[in-house]
């Protein structure tokens, strides 16, 4: 696609976001495990991680990404960049930002018999954004409040 771009002098623009969430049913469908830490929270149900790790992770809501893609369009940005958010998050973050949202008494615990789970993060770099003069801006506690204000 790179190639075929460069030859007919049209512009190419690649963007890699990191784990997508959001308040659409269709976001579930692709990061089944972060909507089982949301649904256990809402129910008041226990969540157990698996070994002692608080494995780290970035999610980058939907409406930023959206955002991203229009300004990206709208200043005619080209390039291949990573689309993540700035901070990435472990497991007990997502767990305590659903607990505050939905108001839960679920318990965050570790079942220590179990193999830890493995980091999954991508390089934070912020050339993107400076291209754009957009950073994005939903935190992982303000994207709960909108899906717990889906609940209510």
């Amino acid at each position: 696609m790179k190639l075929y771009c460069k030859g007919k002098d049209i512009k190419l623009t690649i963007l890699r976001p990191s784990q997508i969430y959001g308040n659409l049913e269709s976001n579930r469908i692709n990061q089944p495990f972060f909507y089982s830490i949301i649904q256990k929270v809402k129910n008041n149900q226990e969540v157990v991680f698996y070994g002692t790790h608080d494995p780290v992770r970035n999610f980058i809501h939907i409406d930023d990404v959206a955002e991203i893609i229009y300004k990206v369009v709208e200043k005619g940005i080209e390039g291949d960049f990573d689309c993540v958010f700035k901070d990435n998050i472990t497991f007990t973050q997502i767990a305590r930002a659903a607990k505050l949202a939905f108001k839960s008494n679920s318990e965050i615990l570790f079942d220590e018999s179990k193999p830890d789970i493995e980091d999954n993060t991508t390089q934070i770099n912020t050339l993107l954004y400076d291209l754009i003069d957009y950073y994005p801006k939903i935190t992982i506690e303000e994207g709960m409040r909108r899906l717990a204000s889906l609940h209510e």
